[in-house]
Formats: structure tokens, sequence, C-alpha cells
């Protein structure tokens, strides 16, 4: 469940010393309240990098979804804040080219980079057609000597779509006539 993902990435951030950069679909509401937790846990700082993330960051603080007491820092603190104590939350899962993943990867965002031990955690499952951008990302990292966390290696993404019989439930629930 998405509660075991929450206690996982918690793990997982106390493992390691260095800069922590997630990246997950910007839609994930749920994962990105996980993050934000497992960071709150291990001390850590967030900071949200990518147009789509901010959006819908802003828009579940509207809506409640996510505590309007939780403060972000912005891209340029986190330039000035120790690695140890900073997690980013990215756009950037499958490889898109004009993503924030994919610019700090390649040294071309403006306040964030990687260095040597830094984790990026791909907290998102391939969507087939996209393995060669993202693995030509993932290859990128490990010849910058970033440690590479996926669904692989640690229970860090569950799907957010809903089982069979979940989607039966919400049919016999809905009665719809379509």
């Amino acid at each position: 469940s998405e509660n075991d993902v929450k206690e996982e990435l918690t793990n997982v951030f106390s493992r390691f010393s260095n800069r922590i950069v997630v990246t997950c679909f910007s839609s994930n509401i749920a994962r990105m309240k996980n993050i934000i937790h497992a960071a709150k846990k291990n001390n850590r700082k967030v900071a949200l990098v990518g147009r789509s993330m901010k959006k819908t960051i802003a828009a579940a603080i509207e809506n409640d979804i996510i505590d309007k007491d939780i403060s972000f820092i912005s891209e340029d603190e986190a330039s000035l804040i120790p690695r140890e104590n900073l997690v980013v939350i990215c756009t950037g899962s499958q490889g898109e080219k004009r993503s924030a993943l994919f610019r700090i990867a390649y040294n071309s965002h403006n306040n964030i980079y990687l260095e040597k031990n830094d984790l990026v955690i791909f907290s998102s499952k391939d969507i087939p057609g996209n393995e060669k951008s993202i693995n030509n990302l993932k290859n990128l990292l490990i010849r910058q000597r970033v440690e590479i966390v996926t669904a692989d290696d640690d229970l860090v993404h569950v799907s957010g779509h809903g089982y069979a019989e979940e989607i039966k439930q919400m049919y016999n629930w809905t009665k719809p006539y379509i």
C-alpha cells in the first residue's frame, strides 16, 4: 500500500547521508505527501522542482489535501542547504528531455546539481515506450557516481491504479449508465 511506501521511503532516507532527489509523477499527491513525511522524519528540508510539481502541490494545499503549514524551500535556497539536509522532489521519472531531473542530471539546472554519492529515487514504474530515455538518464547518473534506487531495489513505488475488484466496486457504487 501507499503506507508501506511511506515507511520504506523513511527507511531509505535514513540510510543515505547526502542529497536525495526523488522523481515521481506530479499527479501522485499521495506519493508526494509520503516523500514530505519521510523528509521530515529524517530532518530534511524539501524543495519542489518542476512546474507541474509545483502546480499540483499548490492545488493540493488549496483543497486541504496537503497541510497548509508545510513549508517548502525555494530552488534558490536549495542550492545553499547542506546536502545531508535536502530532499528534492522533481518531475522527470520518465526521462522527459525538458523535465527537472533531466536538467539536473545534465548540469543545466540553475540551482540544483548532483554530486558523487547523492541519491536519485525513481518512485515510479517505466511507462512502456519510455524505457530507452529512462535508461539513458539512469546511465548518465551512474557515470556521475550518483546512487539510484528504483522499485526493483526497495518498495519506493506501488500502483496508484485501482485493481479489478476495486473498479467493480466503484461501478457498483456509482451505477453508471454507460
